[in-house]
């Protein structure tokens, strides 16, 4: 599980209001977000909790002051029935090579694409990556980040507030989602369920817990 934890770059907790995710991962499990900042193309905001092996969860909530985005909005966020882990991202240097595994998956998964966050301090923050669809709301098929353009990462300076430990997910025809992972050199395990989910295991400050 080691090389796995290593390769994943963020996993992506949707809720309703930024503040409510916040105060949840405080409350629950005494983990404190850094509000992140806004992401301007996509008309969402996020906060961010630092995890060993850079690597970290983002809270992503509707950015409600972006009253000029009409667009759908990114990560199945404008679908979500309540707080839940709706995409997860893993780590590539070569998104052209890497994406094929994501278009034989879904031929809609392969845009890449530049993406921008604006922080608290104005100052942006830059990558490329696989463009994550609106829909479904839990895509159980990672994006790919690329982060190699960049001057900063998202966790720089903030305090490591625990480990990811394991990754699961479940979905209704685990051998093609199975195929696909495999074209990424991504184990974990892969569970039939008829409602797709994504659940990981957190070592933090009061303890291992499930999410």
């Amino acid at each position: 599980m080691n090389s796995l934890v290593e390769k994943i770059d963020h996993l992506v907790y949707c809720v309703h209001h930024l503040e409510e995710g916040i105060n949840f991962f405080k409350d629950q499990y005494g983990m404190q977000a850094v509000v992140g900042g806004r992401h301007l193309n996509e008309g969402t905001k996020n906060a961010i909790i630092s995890l060993a092996n850079q690597c970290y969860i983002e809270i992503l909530a509707v950015d409600e002051e972006h009253t000029k985005h009409t667009n759908d909005r990114w990560m199945g966020i404008d679908l979500l029935t309540n707080p839940k882990l709706t995409r997860w991202a893993i780590k590539s240097t070569n998104l052209e090579a890497d994406k094929q595994a994501l278009v034989h998956y879904n031929d809609q998964l392969g845009k890449i694409e530049s993406g921008l966050r604006q922080r608290p301090d104005l100052s942006n923050l830059t990558w490329q990556l696989t463009k994550p669809l609106s829909y479904p709301e839990v895509e159980v098929v990672p994006f790919l980040v690329d982060w190699s353009g960049s001057d900063s990462y998202p966790t720089d300076g903030l305090p490591i507030q625990g480990s990811l430990l394991e990754v699961t997910v479940g979905c209704d025809n685990p051998d093609k989602i199975s195929t696909c992972l495999d074209a990424l050199n991504i184990e974990i395990p892969i569970i039939k369920s008829k409602k797709s989910y994504i659940k990981i295991v957190i070592d933090g400050p009061t303890g291992k817990f499930e999410l």
